[in-house]
């Protein structure tokens, strides 16, 4: 605040609380732990967001504290399949004989789900010279 005497301005700092927190935003002047300043972005308190240097985590903010958690991923099975842009595996996936995602391993052996008996190695194969989609794929060939 300034105040002006005898033509003369002179300023004074008002004083501001502690803010004891790691991510205190800016209010009034004065540094505040009732929101979150986190990579130059402001958030309120209670606030959940984005990591953008994580996609498979989530942010909040409390109290002036920004806490990063990974996403919880639930499922549990033998052969999780991880779609691209996802970040839990998936259990449901169907596999059967022919084209699968390009992402498995390859080699790996993966249940045949119409046979219990059989599984499935993944090879490459080279896509059909004919099509005008030129990618590669995998096919399962069953073992007995």
């Amino acid at each position: 605040s300034c105040v002006c005497t005898n033509g003369t301005v002179q300023c004074q700092h008002r004083p501001c609380p502690f803010a004891s927190c790691s991510n205190p935003i800016t209010r009034d002047c004065c540094r505040s732990c009732e929101g979150c300043l986190y990579r130059g972005e402001e958030y309120p308190d209670s606030f959940e967001f984005s990591n953008a240097n994580d996609p498979c985590s989530v942010c909040y903010c409390y109290g002036g504290e920004v806490v990063c958690t990974r996403i919880p991923c639930y499922e549990e099975c033998s052969h999780p399949y991880t779609a691209p842009g996802q970040c839990c595996a998936q259990c449901d996936r169907k596999f059967t004989f022919g084209q699968i995602p390009f992402n498995i391993p390859l080699l790996s052996n993966v249940p045949d789900r119409e046979n219990p008996c059989s599984q499935c190695t993944c090879q490459v194969s080279a896509p059909d010279t004919d099509s005008l989609l030129q990618s590669l794929f995998q096919v399962c060939f069953i073992i007995l």
